[in-house]
């Protein structure tokens, strides 16, 4: 997906592929290095201890240096970034996970994408 170092995107999902989730995401340029930032808006996204929690977030720049890869869990409207030092944002990896079936804790869905200035859908 195209997005501008700086703008802040919306992720909505109501069921397709079994996900039910709402968050942000952004990829953003500054002190040094890049970054990539994710948080969840809803409920609907678990916040269980899911092991892999609830989803994930990774920057990789232009350097192509990846940033550690961050868990987005435990709170709702908090953001949760991955930083890399030396280069611009190229490219974020976001990845937004529910229930599937919603109420259980052992089976999970999830949607993954990437985004940044040179991505095209």
């Amino acid at each position: 997906m195209y997005l501008l170092p700086g703008v802040i995107d919306e992720f909505y999902d109501n069921g397709t592929y079994g996900v039910t989730c709402a968050g942000f995401y952004q990829i953003d340029n500054g002190f040094g290095g890049a970054a990539a930032q994710e948080a969840l808006a809803s409920g609907s996204c678990n916040t269980d201890g899911f092991v892999n929690g609830e989803g994930s977030v990774v920057i990789a720049n232009a350097a192509l240096q990846a940033g550690p890869t961050v868990v987005v869990a435990p709170l709702h409207y908090s953001w949760y970034g991955s930083y890399a030092f030396g280069g611009t944002a190229l490219v974020g990896e976001f990845t937004f996970c529910s229930q599937d079936p919603l109420g259980q804790h052992s089976a999970y869905a999830c949607v993954q994408f990437s985004a940044g200035p040179f991505e095209y859908v």
